[in-house]
């Protein structure tokens, strides 16, 4: 049998060579000397969860790419964008970008259906559209309106959500301030990323 000392080795070993993957200068993560840096997503994900429960009613549904955070801190029924909880989109195919290099393959976030999530589900309010892929989801938007914050800008592209055009379970006294169109897809054109969108 193993020594206690060499599966400590090992286990020492796995856990650098796990944050290298991440960060070449993992050392000050691993020994705390700086946050994690998952830290800044987390806080991408309360901040929308809790935006989320104060624009929303309790019967309001969330359409997330964090379907863990979102649903937990906004307390609300939410649909999972990447389909690890469910069923329809955990069965369908891999998107794989053949020019994408192995270490940005990431299982569990390269399976979507926008079909699906938001032309069958019509959730009330989708805060993200998975990166990458707002031209796919652009024709399912018709039905939604865009709000567009300062405060979400660092998290969001242009600071952009959208909630579902005359939703009874988006407070709409809590967002007029930031709605910028009614008609987000009149064009068909993707919102570019770095583009400001004034209403």
């Amino acid at each position: 049998p193993l020594s206690h000392a060499v599966l400590l080795g090992l286990a020492l070993i796995s856990l650098l060579n796990f944050n290298v993957l991440l960060d070449f200068n993992s050392i000050p993560y691993i020994t705390l000397q700086k946050p994690s840096v998952f830290v800044t997503g987390q806080e991408k994900i309360l901040r929308i969860a809790l935006f989320a429960k104060q624009i929303t009613t309790p019967q309001a549904t969330i359409l997330a790419v964090a379907a863990g955070g979102v649903p937990y801190f906004s307390e609300r029924t939410t649909y999972d964008l990447l389909g690890k909880s469910d069923s329809l989109i955990a069965h369908e195919l891999m998107h794989i970008d053949p020019t994408a290099s192995l270490i940005d393959f990431r299982p569990g976030h390269n399976k979507w259906d926008y079909a699906h999530s938001i032309g069958d589900l019509k959730p009330d309010l989708i805060p993200e559209i998975w990166q990458g892929t707002q031209a796919e989801a652009d024709p399912y938007l018709k039905d939604y309106t865009v709000i567009q914050m300062d405060q979400f800008k660092q998290w969001l592209p242009n600071g952009v959500m959208y909630v579902r055009t005359g939703s009874p379970n988006i407070r709409w006294d809590q967002i007029q301030q930031y709605i910028v169109s009614q008609n987000p897809n009149q064009t068909g054109a993707a919102i570019p990323i770095g583009t400001s969108i004034e209403p």
